[in-house]
């Protein structure tokens, strides 16, 4: 870990001690040891006591980043066989997102009805705005989501009376 004013040090995650997104469930080691080649990432530590004087770390838990948009058909349609969608975030701008396997999922209902936890990736159509928490990707290699720009970990399909 290093920042501006202070040196760089080391922290031993002992194997089996869990990496999680802040609010969104586990990070895979490997995933993240490629996200932090391309973009520093804000984690939160939570250390053991260690009579060794090391820094052991008990959990690590990555801070989310949220994209909001607009399900767009192109560049990329909703494809269920590889979970990868495009929105529009902007006017200017559409991004690729890759949604993982096993992402928590909500659909927002209309105002005083509730919403709906059984819902995936099949759900999600052209036009749904989307709120989806996660991680954004890298850009250089080593990448194992070529050709994405964000991965994610939660998706709320908004309820169609929020505008964007």
């Amino acid at each position: 870990m290093q920042t501006d004013t202070t040196p760089a040090f080391t922290i031993f995650l002992p194997e089996g001690n869990p990496v999680v997104l802040l609010g969104d469930g586990a990070v895979p080691i490997d995933l993240l040891q490629n996200l932090v080649t391309c973009k520093r990432r804000e984690v939160i530590v939570h250390f053991d006591e260690d009579e060794s004087q090391n820094l052991v770390a008990q959990k690590v838990v990555v801070i989310n980043e949220t994209v909001r948009g607009t399900v767009v058909p192109e560049p990329s349609p909703p494809n269920p066989a590889n979970r990868t969608l495009s929105i529009r975030v902007d006017d200017d701008s559409t991004i690729i997102v890759k949604v993982r396997e096993g992402a928590f999922f909500y659909k927002q209902g209309e105002p005083g009805d509730g919403g709906d936890f059984g819902v995936d990736f099949g759900d999600i159509e052209v036009g749904d705005n989307l709120n989806i928490s996660g991680l954004s990707a890298c850009d250089a290699p080593p990448n194992p989501y070529d050709d994405v720009d964000f991965i994610g970990f939660a998706v709320v399909i908004l309820s169609p009376e929020i505008l964007l």
